[in-house]
């Protein structure tokens, strides 16, 4: 290989990783941004409700509705935050 042919492989080369390096970058940013959005949407969360509204276990049973303070909600019970 002649000394021009050389420095036209490395200069190819050096093109190659310089697109596969921006591509990374670009990779790491997208990341990066995912996250922040992540971190944003768990604290523009709404703070846990005082109580709840548990409902029957059947479809219309309405002998199953109670209100219950968040402390004391059952985690197994179908609830509807208020």
């Amino acid at each position: 290989m002649t000394d021009l042919r050389r420095i036209e492989v490395l200069r190819f080369l050096e093109r190659v990783q310089e697109r596969d390096l921006a591509r990374t970058r670009r990779w790491i940013a997208d990341e990066e941004r995912r996250e922040a959005e992540r971190i944003r949407g768990l604290r523009a969360r709404p703070p846990a409700p005082d109580w709840l509204i548990e409902l029957g276990h059947s479809p219309g049973e309405a002998s199953g509705v109670r209100v219950a303070a968040a402390a004391t909600w059952r985690a197994n019970a179908p609830a509807a935050p208020t």
